[in-house]
């Protein structure tokens, strides 16, 4: 089983280039799983729908810490059970939003403290075999999904690309300047060639 990684601000262009690479990949007979955010090993999900998604009510400090950890629980717990589940090499799971979310847009999740030891903890996760860095200008991104203020969505965008260093060799896709079948194209060619490997 291959697990790729899938990160970028809202608006980039996460679920549509996942939707139209899954037709691609399950045409050549691959079985797709999709994810989005937490594996949710330890606590049921509860669906939240907002379209403003920064106005979440901010944890303290601490709260922050309790929520980080559960979190890195969660993605550990589901990386023990990758690792030792039987899924052949034809099965990937898409990952939309992986841990490392919560350090590139904390407040999306509430946290007012805390990116350090997250990234800390991170480092004790399984990577995924592909992380996928999905990014653009900010002002393009605010267009076409205009949840998150310009300001807050640059930082993201920073943070975001800042990080490619705590990644082997993330792929990175400017979605602003690629068409989605350009996108699509490359990110399923290195999928395919990380597989073959």
């Amino acid at each position: 089983m291959m697990k790729v990684a899938v990160y970028g601000v809202d608006g980039a262009g996460k679920t549509t280039l996942l939707s139209a690479l899954e037709s691609k990949l399950v045409k050549d007979g691959f079985t797709i799983v999709r994810n989005h955010w937490r594996p949710y090993n330890i606590k049921p999900r509860t669906i939240t729908q907002t379209d403003r998604p920064h106005e979440i009510q901010q944890a303290g400090r601490l709260k922050s810490i309790v929520k980080i950890s559960a979190y890195f629980f969660d993605f550990f717990m589901d990386g023990l059970r990758r690792r030792f589940s039987k899924t052949d090499k034809r099965t990937i799971v898409f990952h939309e939003r992986d841990f490392y979310d919560c350090t590139f847009d904390p407040r999306r999740y509430g946290l007012s403290a805390g990116r350090d030891f997250a990234r800390f903890l991170g480092r004790f996760l399984p990577e995924p075999e592909c992380v996928v860095l999905l990014y653009g200008d900010a002002e393009i991104i605010q267009k076409r999904k205009n949840e998150v203020e310009l300001g807050e969505l640059t930082k993201s965008i920073d943070r975001l690309l800042a990080a490619k260093k705590y990644f082997n060799k993330p792929v990175l896709l400017k979605t602003t300047s690629l068409s989605l079948e350009e996108c699509v194209d490359s990110l399923n060619e290195e999928i395919l060639a990380r597989i073959s490997n």
